[in-house]
């Protein structure tokens, strides 16, 4: 991450991640929809269990991150991990 100098910056920043998450989103559901043609029947194709599973699964994913992040913070502002 990049210390932003202004609130250009930021929105600059966020607009850039923005379009990169657009991007994967349209990339993931092409392969959801190569997946459909393995399905047998309409229900197995709406899945609204896998859509949960991804849900639960992105969650997880960015609750560690964010609590990774959130230790090494830690670590580096805890003076003893210095000496």
């Amino acid at each position: 991450m990049i210390d932003c100098k202004n609130i250009d910056e930021v929105r600059a920043k966020i607009d850039i991640i923005d379009r990169e998450i657009v991007q994967l989103m349209s990339e993931r559901s092409k392969y959801v929809r190569q997946a459909a043609k393995f399905k047998k029947n309409i229900d197995d194709v709406k899945a609204p269990k896998s859509v949960e599973e991804f849900i639960a699964k992105v969650r997880n994913l960015a609750f560690i991150k964010r609590n990774y992040e959130k230790a090494s913070n830690q670590k580096l502002s805890d003076s003893s991990w210095y000496e």
